[in-house]
């Protein structure tokens, strides 16, 4: 369930499928209006989700695309970071204030960049290296926080909270939602132009009470009396000073700098001397100042593309042409199967021992087929591995799948151990062969994993498909 800014309560699936089925719908109309000759079954649709999220987070978005309309089939996911670099890789960028350029796409072989996606609620940053145009290899797994805009937003809104009061502030958004709106809409604006200056913006006169005259009252009561005034002549006005409004920003930018420091500072990161910032955040000049003053000294050169804001939605149209343009991924998390394995005394704990036709076994064992930190390559199945039914009676063979922040599990129900889905393989010929199981291999393919059960006696082959866990 989703929470409105008027406290009302609605299935998050039915406003994210409803937002999407609204762009699926024009885009559609747009297309029918071009009289484009082009069929709802020639589409490819990509999505793009934060690269931090959680599996079960874009699961979800897949299952609110579908409801929306849009078949599994034709459904890709893609990765905010990655797209932005693809575009990144194609088009020639100004890099800082002397609008010298820099044409990422004429970048050598090898040479590393790092790509900071910096939107409202997430920043997301990710280590390419370059390949054979127009491949990139990930170096390091996605990374980041919920430092976005919207925490500049937050401290706005507790500075307007703090100066007319939490019930005044409500007020104004319960009855007087439009000038509530513009508020926001003139603080987005303001909050990416600011320029080391004092910011004049516009206060709807709801948040000053009743009387046009007790304005500049409760500001000079308030503790930001010495911070904010109001205009002397146009009394919907307040100006605001510049040290404040940089206040706004720095638990935004210093936990984002923070973290790029850490990041840059690893072995694998110590030939990365380009920077590229994309994503709306990344469109603010405070935020870039800010990111200049603290990198360019280290002679790290910044560059960020035209329309940055929209370098994700560019990249994703690649992206849906040639998912292969990310030839490898770094994993961030060890893959592997709930098994039994022959019990050992002394070394199993008693509580997970049990009795199966073929024998005294322990259970929820974590079978490991990929560790954390391993480099995949599209496409390329990994090892297989060999599993066997424990009863006789068995008719197929269940494979619940699970990722762990260790490098290696033991058990699945160990800390740290999360299910991912389960992954079930008819056995097409049941004779009861205790010896007769199934080949299980994983292959990573874009956003996703691939996952193949071949049965031993009969050589046919199940197959399905996961959100991949980042």
């Amino acid at each position: 369930m989703l929470e409105d800014e008027m406290s009302k309560m609605l299935s998050a699936m039915t406003v994210f499928s409803l937002a999407i089925k609204y762009m699926v719908d024009d885009a559609t109309a747009d297309i029918t209006k071009r009289h484009i000759d082009v069929l709802m079954s020639d589409i490819t649709w990509v999505l793009t989700v934060p690269a931090i999220w959680t599996d079960s987070a874009k699961k979800f978005m897949r299952l609110a695309a579908e409801k929306a309309g849009i078949s599994s089939d034709k459904l890709l996911i893609a990765l905010e970071p990655e797209c932005a670099s693809i575009l990144c890789r194609y088009l020639p960028v100004n890099k800082k204030k002397d609008e010298t350029g820099t044409n990422m796409s004429v970048l050598p072989t090898g040479s590393k960049f790092m790509t900071i996606d910096a939107g409202g609620g997430t920043i997301d940053t990710t280590v390419y290296e370059v390949d054979k145009l127009p491949y990139l290899k990930e170096i390091t797994a996605a990374s980041g926080g919920d430092w976005g805009g919207k925490l500049i937003d937050e401290a706005f809104e507790q500075v307007l909270i703090d100066i007319f009061g939490r019930e005044c502030f409500q007020h104004l958004k319960e009855n007087s939602t439009e000038d509530w709106l513009d508020l926001w809409r003139e603080f987005e604006i303001k909050k990416r132009q600011y320029r080391n200056k004092d910011v004049i913006m516009r206060v709807p006169f709801a948040l000053f009470g009743y009387q046009e005259d007790q304005g500049n009252d409760i500001i000079q009561k308030s503790k930001y009396s010495s911070d904010i005034q109001q205009h002397t002549f146009k009394k919907d006005k307040i100006k605001i000073k510049a040290s404040l409004w940089v206040k706004l920003f720095e638990t935004s930018i210093s936990k984002i700098i923070d973290h790029l420091t850490d990041l840059l500072s690893k072995p694998q990161t110590k030939d990365v001397k380009l920077l590229v910032m994309v994503g709306g955040f990344s469109t603010s000049m405070l935020f870039q100042e800010k990111m200049r003053a603290s990198f360019e000294a280290d002679k790290y050169t910044i560059i960020i593309p035209s329309d940055a804001s929209t370098a994700v939605l560019r990249g994703a149209v690649i992206f849906g042409h040639d998912p292969t343009c990310i030839s490898q991924r770094v994993l961030q998390y060890t893959y592997g199967i709930k098994t039994n394995r022959p019990f050992i005394e002394g070394k199993h704990p008693d509580s997970k021992r049990v009795v199966r036709d073929s024998g005294i076994k322990c259970t929820d064992c974590f079978s490991k087929h990929v560790e954390i930190g391993q480099i995949v390559k599209f496409g390329v199945t990994q090892e297989s591995q060999y599993y066997t039914p424990t009863n006789r009676n068995q008719t197929s063979l269940a494979f619940p799948l699970y990722y762990s922040c260790k490098r290696d599990p033991v058990y699945t129900d160990d800390v740290g151990c999360h299910r991912l889905e389960t992954f079930e393989v008819p056995l097409t010929d049941p004779s009861g062969d205790l010896d007769s199981g199934v080949y299980v291999t994983f292959t990573f393919s874009g956003t996703e994993i691939h996952v193949e059960g071949k049965e031993k006696k009969t050589g046919l082959i199940t197959k399905a498909k996961f959100e991949l866990k980042e």
